[in-house]
């Protein structure tokens, strides 16, 4: 079994991949070699060739790869897709892969033992500080399972029997569900799975272990921070599609980098997530902060 105290971090990303996102995982990858830690991706050639390049280009190292094809026997997501219902507003294909890339992770773990793992959206770029407070929980197990709220999973720490338990219920309960009512996504599941299962979790959001963690209650109302929010809602969505670029630059001028944390208004922000169209300011974010990705 894994005997390092270190937590893995880990990122699914397969298909497409597009310049803000070849950044992030970049700078992500950039401050895990400064820190000694283990930041992997799971993907497939083309993505890993791409983002090969555009770290070379930058004198970055490589996270570690994770050849998506060596995780599956070709009956790895056979049971997934019997059940699986496409009813989101994305393409299939990337709605489908939202609910996968659990099981890529779930057998990258039994593979290698892994008891414990910080999971990570490919679109989110952590303060160094954050990566040291996660890394320094100490009684993480393989019932494990923290979250800022019971249906983020974009920045989330599981225990290998919670994963099991989380993909076990994907399979044989989740898609059961009234369409009329629910929308399907792996956010969503996650919320049912803790209520359907009376799963517990520890909250990180309410946790003094994760210092300046109030930057989430204190500016998730302000409109200067919805862009790098974790909250989505499809009103927010469709909201945020119209804002023109020059906002969203205007907004992420409030954002500092010092020694690779994040702050705005004075507060630390723990990790920033470009999530849905906010994903078109990082282009940008090289003419005005002080860290460049």
């Amino acid at each position: 079994m894994e005997t390092s105290n270190n937590l893995e971090t880990i990122t699914y990303h397969v298909n497409n991949i597009w310049e803000p996102v070849l950044k992030l995982i970049s700078y992500n990858s950039k401050i895990y070699h400064q820190l000694k830690l283990k930041y992997s991706v799971i993907c497939d050639e083309i993505v890993q060739k791409k983002i090969s390049d555009f770290c070379y280009k930058r004198g970055i190292q490589n996270p570690n790869f994770i050849d998506v094809k060596s995780l599956d026997d070709g009956n790895l997501l056979s049971d997934l897709k019997c059940v699986f219902k496409h009813d989101g507003g994305n393409r299939e294909e990337f709605e489908f892969n939202c609910f996968a890339r659990f099981f890529y992770i779930k057998n990258y773990m039994e593979r290698k033992s892994i008891l414990k793992i910080f999971h990570i959206d490919s679109d989110i770029a952590l303060s160094k500080k954050f990566i040291l407070e996660m890394n320094s929980f100490k009684k993480l197990t393989k019932d494990s399972l923290l979250l800022f709220n019971k249906n983020t999973t974009p920045v989330s720490v599981w225990g290998l029997n919670k994963m099991r338990e989380y993909c076990d219920f994907g399979i044989n309960e989740y898609f059961k569900k009234d369409l009329s009512i629910h929308r399907f996504c792996d956010m969503d599941m996650l919320a049912s799975f803790i209520e359907n299962r009376k799963i517990k979790y520890f909250n990180l959001s309410s946790s003094n272990h994760i210092t300046g963690i109030n930057f989430i209650k204190n500016l998730g109302n302000d409109l200067s921070i919805l862009p790098w929010f974790l909250s989505s809602t499809p009103e927010y969505d469709k909201f945020s599609r119209n804002i023109p670029l020059e906002v969203f630059i205007k907004f992420a001028k409030t954002i500092q980098i010092a020694d690779n944390n994040f702050s705005s208004k004075n507060e630390y922000m723990p990790f920033i997530h470009f999530q849905s169209w906010s994903k078109k300011v990082v282009k940008e974010m090289d003419k005005f902060l002080g860290e460049k990705f």
